[in-house]
């Protein structure tokens, strides 16, 4: 048995890790949709904030999860198990 994260076939979702200081250019280079939604969400690139984007038909189309700082960063670990709370697309 091959030794695999996940099922390759199976559908996913693009998640984009942004750093704090990079939150407003991230935002700015994405499509409108995606920009009011975070603005909506108040995000702000903060270590653990995480948004799901509802895509047209209403479901789940994409997340976005903040990884704050460095400095942030430096008090802990195992930041990204803080996206683990986001809902599974169902």
């Amino acid at each position: 048995m091959p030794c695999a994260f996940s099922d390759s076939n199976a559908k996913s979702l693009p998640l984009y890790l942004v750093d704090q200081a990079d939150a407003a250019a991230f935002a700015e280079n994405q499509p409108p949709a995606v920009q009011a939604w975070l603005k909506t969400a108040n995000f702000t690139g903060a270590l653990g904030q995480t948004v799901v984007i509802g895509g047209a038909d209403g479901r789940a189309a994409l997340a976005v999860a903040g990884m704050g700082t460095d400095q942030t960063r430096k008090r802990g670990r195992f930041h990204l198990a803080q996206v683990a709370a986001v809902p599974k697309k169902t």
